[in-house]
């Protein structure tokens, strides 16, 4: 999981959002997943921590990102 008990408990959900952050304006991106200003803020930290916690997480993250 990317965000355990988290709006983004997968790490595909979580690439998928950053994905979306980098081709579409923030506020669309951030709709694209229930998400205001305020959520995405919640779902950032839950995931630094859960990559705190899990180191692993940021090479999935990044394999994520990777693929096309």
């Amino acid at each position: 999981d990317a965000v355990p008990d988290g709006r983004l408990a997968r790490v595909s959900d979580y690439v998928a959002l950053i994905r979306d952050l980098a081709v579409l304006s923030p506020r669309e991106a951030l709709a694209e997943f229930g998400l205001d200003d305020a959520g995405y803020l919640e779902v950032a930290a839950a995931a630094a921590e859960a990559i705190v916690a899990d180191p692993s997480l940021a090479a999935a993250i990044a394999a994520g990102l990777a693929r096309r």
